[in-house]
């Protein structure tokens, strides 16, 4: 200690906080691992003590080479062993981290609760680094092996849902998910939970209400603005900021590095006329960083309940309190309050209770008082969509007589597109007719179906929402059916292994099997039959995607892909019921269709083909096959931008290719929570490359869309895997395939030439355009089709593949490839393309360029198709019109495409 206290010393106001801060509201949402924090998870001092890199450099002889971490280890004994961590050996020894032993908090020795005799502290960094007790430092290659290294203070994906997933697929030792430095913050501190403020006196009218709290950062980056908002966002007011350690009794003296820390939280206050708040649901408070940072509007549930820091909002409430109910007050209530008892403040319901049914009598807060944590006596309901969120008694009742009842494993029955049940607060919804008008999707629904889903219900949904739900009202759960009659559902059956009635055709699994070509192609969807040989032709989707199904069970893979009204379409094309042995009553024997197994297809001659691009030389087949799914591992990961990335999938052999024709698409599944889901993807990658595909994805992040809260599941997946994890694939699929120097088929269509394709697309849905432009570039020796592309994106960097886009315009020349960006967003600087959406004018300006059809050019309208790809809004309601009023009808429906 003594040599210690002999190096040149250091004292700064630090503050330290718990990586854990604000977890109660996240426990509220779902239950995490981690105890009821409340927003006071932090604290702040003033240490005095010395840098760890003067230790290591002045009384340990130095740093070897090929050290790349500093272990720390404390002296207490834990379930685990001993607490310890590790650092980075650049933050230990940049001296301007600030990484010290400290040896005395504010101008006196450690106290035993703080660490005494020494104790790390490391500035913007959560407070579980800082460890108490230091009894051992060692420099080494590797990171601690502490126990409480690896399980504690991590934010892990929120597909991690449980510890013993957590533990099973190692995500604890994954590197990626380790938390260090703080992330920006903020809260409420007044009004208090549970305040109240009078304003049944006019005269209060025309005071005013002083708002404050704290902002924090890690990182020491500082905090520049503290607002909030009074209408959920819709406008802000900029609070006064207050940054204690720039007072000059702050500032480090014998500085050797002098600089102006942001170690420390600082303090925001507003004060507003008290008529503002009458119409006010709910303060939150954001701020902002010098980084232009801020806090996100929800709030991101991880397995630790680490790193909450979503707006921080106080509920406004109008109630009647005071003797006889004869006081008008507003109520402040806060998200939760800090302890293991359940809720507390608006995110619960048992709080709301304690406050409505309290008979404390209510203090005053205005301006610049103390308010008292006081329970009002009235409870208020709230239908905005940012409101109290209630819970609901789960319990399981005995139903009345005549009330329908159903047990947990009869609501487990529901879980299809076509019967979709689940169960809230006790009480059991089919919501099946209310899928299609889902704001959120058809999936944010179906992902529950057959669970009890209270708690994820009411953590998402607004008060109208759970009103709407007794339209769907079916009966009651209970533990087990009640013994009267009247009170048993008939509940629906799926069981494919009961014998038919009567007069009902049958078929066994092999029997279907026998029906597998393009004029027979029978298959199997929940337990029946269907022959879908008169629709081929008419599948929006391409009969290859029906045939590649054919003779087999292909319950899941339709499930997971088509919509309802898909479903409800199958009844055209029943046939029978499938059962394990053919009954022997011969009314249920059908008369089955014969299947040639020497039968003779007849294929017209390939259109041309590329003549350039290359073929491989090994004979090994493709890798895709129709009517199977393929493993494939995930085998490098490339970060584009934000939220979109390349993911690299190994084939089956180095030398194999995939198999895809040209514009066509592969079926994409993964299992999820259970749950099969099947998307479509065109791969950037060209038919000819061997070993590997890739796939340019658009991650659809969990509450980054409102309409859409729990994101993109397949997206959201594949951005969670790790190298070597894998996914499957089928295909091909889709209805236009190009096949080169202007030829192309459609499966309604037929083939067609073209001289030139005007390309429309959005985001990702770039990814057939890509295709199409890269056969025609690597074969601009024998392919002269010109080709346009207006490609739209909200921002600049949000433009896919633009190199790539740009070396393709160099590589054709612009008489042959036409290039035109949209952004809708703000526009860049030196910005030479288009702002705003697709319309008429860029349509007609940009899809088929005037100096294309020069006089005597024999590029008519016949010779010319159209290419769509992106959002349906964009389709739909932008493309498709302007089409239609500029080419005519008959040309957009024979010459118009879109994927």
């Amino acid at each position: 200690m003594n040599m210690i206290e002999q190096l040149p010393s250091i004292t700064i106001p630090v503050t330290l906080v718990c990586a854990g801060n604000r977890r109660k509201e996240q426990n509220m949402h779902k239950q995490s691992i981690g105890f009821n924090w409340g927003p006071g998870g932090v604290s702040t001092a003033i240490w005095k003590g010395v840098l760890v890199r003067d230790i290591l450099l002045n009384l340990c002889g130095g740093i070897k080479k090929g050290a790349k971490f500093v272990c720390f280890e404390g002296s207490d004994k834990l379930p685990n062993g001993k607490y310890g961590t590790s650092l980075a050996l650049e933050r230990v020894l940049n001296p301007m981290n600030d990484v010290m032993i400290a040896y005395e908090m504010n101008g006196s020795r450690l106290p035993p609760d703080h660490g005494y005799p020494v104790r790390l502290v490391v500035p913007g960094v959560i407070g579980g680094r800082s460890i108490k007790f230091v009894s051992k430092i060692t420099v080494t290659e590797s990171e601690s092996d502490s126990w409480y290294h690896y399980h504690d203070n991590r934010v892990l994906p929120s597909i991690v849902s449980d510890a013993e997933m957590a533990k099973r697929e190692q995500w604890w030792t994954r590197p990626s998910y380790i938390i260090n430095e703080l992330n920006i913050n903020s809260a409420i501190a007044s009004p208090a939970h549970g305040s109240i403020l009078p304003i049944s006196d006019p005269q209060t009218m025309t005071r005013e209400i002083t708002i404050n709290g704290y902002a924090y950062n890690g990182g020491c980056k500082k905090i520049t603005r503290v607002e909030i908002t009074l209408d959920a966002g819709k406008s802000w007011l900029l609070t006064d900021l207050e940054h204690p350690e720039e007072w000059p009794e702050f500032q480090f003296n014998d500085d050797p590095y002098p600089r102006q820390r942001y170690w420390c939280w600082c303090f925001w206050s507003i004060k507003i006329p008290v008529r503002q708040l009458l119409k006010c649901k709910g303060i939150h408070v954001r701020a902002w960083d010098s980084t232009q940072n801020t806090q996100p509007k929800d709030l991101n549930w991880n397995l630790m309940g680490m790193m909450n820091n979503c707006w921080y909002r106080v509920q406004v409430d109008l109630a009647i309190s005071g003797e006889n109910d004869s006081e008008l007050v507003l109520r402040f209530l806060h998200p939760t309050v800090p302890g293991p008892e359940h809720g507390g403040g608006w995110m619960g319901a048992k709080g709301d209770e304690e406050l409505a049914t309290s008979t404390a009598k209510p203090t005053p807060i205005l301006t610049t008082a103390v308010a008292k944590t006081l329970r009002p006596e009235t409870k208020t309901q709230d239908a905005e969509p940012d409101k109290a969120i209630s819970k609901v008694d789960n319990a399981k009742p005995t139903a009345a007589p005549g009330v329908k009842c159903f047990t947990a494993d009869m609501v487990a029955k529901h879980t299809t597109d076509d019967d979709c049940w689940f169960i809230h607060g006790g009480k059991v919804y089919d919501c099946t007719r209310f899928l299609k008008e889902h704001p959120g999707g058809a999936e944010s629904i179906t992902m529950n179906a057959g669970e009890d889903c209270t708690e994820d219900f009411d953590a998402i949904h607004s008060a109208k929402a759970k009103e709407m739900l007794a339209d769907y009202y079916i009966g009651e759960l209970v533990e087990s059916m009640p013994e009267t009659s009247d009170s048993t559902p008939e509940v629906k059956k799926a069981d494919t292994a009961t014998s038919p009635p009567p007069g009902t055709k049958c078929f066994t699994a092999d029997m279907v099997a026998k029906h597998t070509t393009d004029d027979d192609c029978w298959f199997i969807h929940g337990g029946k039959v269907y022959d879908c040989t008169s629709f081929l032709k008419e599948h929006p989707g391409g009969a290859e995607s029906i045939t590649m199904n054919a003779g087999i069970d292909c319950t899941e893979d339709f499930d997971a892909i088509h919509s309802t009204r898909a479903k409800e379409m199958l009844a055209d094309y029943y046939i029978g019921e499938l059962v394990e042995s053919m009954p022997e009553t011969s009314d249920s024997t059908p008369e089955m269709k014969q299947a040639n197994t020497f039968m003779s297809i007849s294929t017209e001659p390939h259109s041309p083909q590329p003549s350039q691009i290359p073929s491989p030389s090994i004979t090994l087949p493709p890798f895709l096959e129709s009517k199977a799914w393929q493993d494939v591992a995930l085998i490098e990961k490339i970060i584009l931008n934000h939220d979109t990335r390349i993911f690299r999938f190994a084939l089956g052999h180095p030398l194999q290719i995939l198999g895809l024709p040209l514009g066509r698409h592969i079926l994409l599944k993964i299992k999820s929570n259970g749950s099969a889901y099947v998307r479509a993807y065109t791969p950037t990658s060209l038919p000819h490359q061997q070993g590997y595909i890739d796939l340019l994805v658009k991650v659809y992040f969990k509450d980054t869309n409102p309409r859409f809260p729990a994101g993109g599941v397949v997206s959201q997946h594949l951005d969670s895997m790790a190298i070597g994890e894998k996914i499957m694939l089928k295909g091909p699929t889709g209805s236009f395939t190009y096949n080169g120097q202007g030829h192309y088929t459609h499966s309604s269509r037929g083939k067609g030439k073209c001289l030139q394709i005007g390309m429309i697309c959005g985001g990702t849905g770039l990814t057939p355009m890509y295709q199409v432009m890269q056969a025609i570039l690597l074969d601009k020796a024998n392919d002269s089709t010109k080709m346009s592309l207006i490609f739209g994106n909200r921002n600049e960097e949000d433009i896919l593949l633009r190199k790539e886009i740009d070396d393709a315009v160099e590589g054709l020349g612009s008489d042959r490839f036409h290039l035109w960006h949209l952004i809708s967003g703000e526009k860049p600087k030196n910005w030479k393309y288009g702002t705003g959406r697709v319309n008429k004018e860029i349509i007609k300006e940009h899809l088929f360029p005037s100096q294309w059809n020069a006089p005597g050019s024999t590029d008519d309208l016949s010779s010319k198709i159209v290419l769509l790809c992106g959002p349906d809004p964009m389709i739909k309601e932008s493309c498709l019109p302007v089409l239609t009023e500029l080419y005519g009808k008959e040309f957009v429906d024979k010459n118009v495409f879109i994927f």
